[in-house]
């Protein structure tokens, strides 16, 4: 094969590699975030439907903050969530990492301007079941 082939389809081969991760970005934006796991039934239709997302990340602790804009890049989807562990031993002295704290929280905007706010919460207490509560507010929660 000649140099300058090999060049043309190293050419073709990046062009075609690069429009494949435009294509997966862009596929990706849209499905990253299952912003409706936990809005309750028959609110699809009340919310506001993010386009794009944010997505923040703690390096410092383990927190994840998302945020999800509407076409006008007006926010309309928030969540954000925190653990903290604690280190435990088993019966058989093995060191393990175990949740201890939750705290999460999704709010989605409504289509008359106030949002509804849910917040998940767990200790270790509560035996690994959360605590959920849900409230409208006028303000998306910060």
């Amino acid at each position: 094969m000649s140099a300058t082939r090999k060049t043309t389809m190293a050419s073709i081969q990046h062009c075609v590699g690069n429009f494949r991760k435009q294509e997966w970005w862009q596929r990706l934006e849209v499905e990253m975030h299952a912003w409706q796991k936990d809005l309750p039934e028959n609110w699809d239709d009340l919310v506001v439907a993010p386009h794009f997302f944010e997505v923040q990340r703690e390096y410092e602790v383990d927190a994840t903050r998302v945020m999800g804009l509407d076409h006008t890049g007006t926010t309309c989807y928030c969540s954000f969530d925190y653990y903290r562990t604690a280190l435990r031993y088993d019966d058989g002295d093995v060191l393990y990492e175990e949740i201890v704290y939750s705290e999460a929280q999704c709010a989605w905007r409504l289509y008359d301007g106030t949002w509804l706010v849910r917040r998940a919460l767990m200790t270790s207490e509560d035996c690994g079941v959360e605590k959920v509560s849900y409230r409208v507010a006028d303000t998306m929660p910060r």
